[in-house]
């Protein structure tokens, strides 16, 4: 695996970038039960404005060498263990173009703080957002809520995560 990783401040936004491109045992996509290289990419920035309030919005784009559409393998088999494959490793298209966001405040001196973050891929179109809210009841006690929804297009990731949407309570004691 090769990365690198680049950031920089102008006034108060924040710009970053950072690139990775993966080596698998198959280079040439011929072998469908193997995954295949990939080259993922993130450009963002973000900004806080006043004291607490921040967006944060990224562009992500993953290339996938080697690709060889689901559509050209004639073993039903194999097509099923590729498709597996691919949707695991988020590998159903050659270039996959997505972004996320992240807008966060705090209130009440810090013990009041509030986010909600999504991705969201396309084509095919997959979507995944976590809001989550933790209150600071004392400096050993915090009450959270958090939730998690994905879905998407029939067939990908997100959409086999959807039966795993959830939201939860939670209180923590730090000691």
């Amino acid at each position: 695996m090769l990365g690198a990783d680049a950031a920089r401040t102008f006034g108060r936004y924040g710009v970053r970038a950072e690139a990775a491109l993966a080596f698998t045992d198959d280079p040439s996509g011929r072998d469908a039960e193997i995954k295949n290289s990939t080259l993922f990419a993130v450009v963002g920035t973000d900004r806080t404005f006043g004291s607490y309030f921040n967006v944060n919005v990224q562009y992500l784009v993953r290339y996938v060498r080697g690709f060889t559409p689901l559509e050209s393998i004639s073993d039903p088999q194999r097509r099923a263990a590729a498709l597996a494959l691919a949707r695991a490793s988020q590998q159903l298209r050659q270039t996959q173009h997505g972004g996320t966001v992240r807008i966060s405040n705090q209130w009440w001196h810090e013990t009041l703080k509030a986010e909600i973050s999504a991705v969201l891929y396309a084509p095919p179109w997959q979507l995944l957002i976590r809001p989550r809210i933790t209150y600071a009841v004392s400096d050993r006690w915090q009450v959270l809520a958090d939730a998690d929804r994905a879905d998407g297009d029939g067939g990908t990731l997100f959409r086999a995560l959807r039966k795993n949407s959830l939201a939860f309570l939670e209180v923590r004691l730090g000691l």
